[in-house]
């Protein structure tokens, strides 16, 4: 039996540790469509300047980026008998392109089913 090294252990270690954070990614979705439609309504019922109108978008995309990097790790830690090669390639094209638009039928499709850790 081998021993893993010290830092790959810490490594698959942090990757389980943003992989597991995938409850971020409806809750990114959801703080963008709050955002946007604040946004508007702010804009056109209540005519503010657009400074006031951009400022609460800094923690919709802090969020964004949050799940944006919980997302691609967790595409990418997945086993093959989990996400097959082509379909990794498809949610990772989807996540990069279209993210806050992509995390919730990832989130429906992939990252609710548990990961399981691949064996050595």
């Amino acid at each position: 039996m081998t021993a893993t090294p010290p830092g790959r252990q810490r490594k698959d270690t942090l990757t389980q540790a943003i992989a597991g954070l995938t409850w971020v990614l409806p809750v990114a979705t959801s703080v963008f469509v709050f955002y946007v439609a604040g946004a508007f309504a702010g804009g056109i019922l209540y005519d503010l300047p657009l400074w006031v109108l951009l400022l609460p978008s800094v923690p919709s995309l802090l969020v964004t980026w949050v799940a944006l990097v919980v997302a691609l790790v967790d595409a990418t830690s997945r086993p093959s008998d989990q996400l097959s090669e082509g379909s990794r390639l498809a949610w990772l094209m989807a996540l990069a392109f279209l993210n806050v638009l992509a995390f919730l039928p990832y989130w429906l499709a992939v990252a609710r089913r548990p990961l399981r850790p691949t064996q050595p």
